[in-house]
């Protein structure tokens, strides 16, 4: 059996509660989306694909390596965009002030998982954001000023990186952790 697996950041609660706000904004502006469930708000890090039972126990053993050393982030909400561009835009997403630390992170972890050819390859740059609603039809000039005139703010510690899994089977996506590695003190 394979599984549907990412590496990521889950938000505190009250992070979430902000971002599940602004979700309910969105739903009043009556739009062709499909809004991330307030459970399932992460910021992800790396997308590892369908891996084997195996291929998942190699990379918790990577990423346990990885994080002995790794410093808390304090990272912090900074605007709503539409991505990957507002006249061709696919997502609806919380942006992250630029955060050199949460860069080099991503950068750690994606050179270090590169020893692992079962992987895919990224090549796009790293864009720190959370997924809030993915578009499911072009959405009018008027409504994406409504959208990213939509304020947002808050910051956290992150605590931990997760390996989580996505069973995409059901109506709402189903997330689960299967590994979780805490930061430094």
């Amino acid at each position: 059996m394979r599984h549907r697996t990412f590496v990521a950041i889950t938000p505190p609660r009250e992070i979430k509660k902000k971002l599940a706000g602004v979700i309910e904004q969105l739903k009043k502006l009556n739009l062709p989306v499909k809004t991330t469930a307030a459970g399932n708000i992460h910021l992800t890090l790396k997308f590892l694909d369908s891996l084997s039972k195996e291929e998942i126990e190699l990379v918790d053993g990577k990423l346990k390596e990885l994080f002995v050393e790794e410093k808390k982030l304090i990272l912090k909400l900074d605007s709503i965009k539409l991505f990957p561009s507002n006249k061709n835009a696919k997502v609806i997403s919380a942006n992250l002030a630029d955060n050199l630390n949460l860069i080099r992170l991503e950068h750690k972890i994606r050179k270090s998982l590169e020893e692992f050819k079962f992987l895919p390859k990224e090549n796009r740059r790293f864009h720190s954001h959370i997924t809030l609603a993915r578009i499911i039809k072009p959405i009018s000039e008027d409504n994406s000023k409504k959208i990213v005139n939509i304020l947002i703010s808050g910051s956290w510690q992150a605590e931990s990186i997760e390996l989580r899994e996505s069973d995409l089977s059901g109506k709402i996506p189903h997330y689960s952790t299967l590994a979780s590695y805490r930061f430094k003190e």
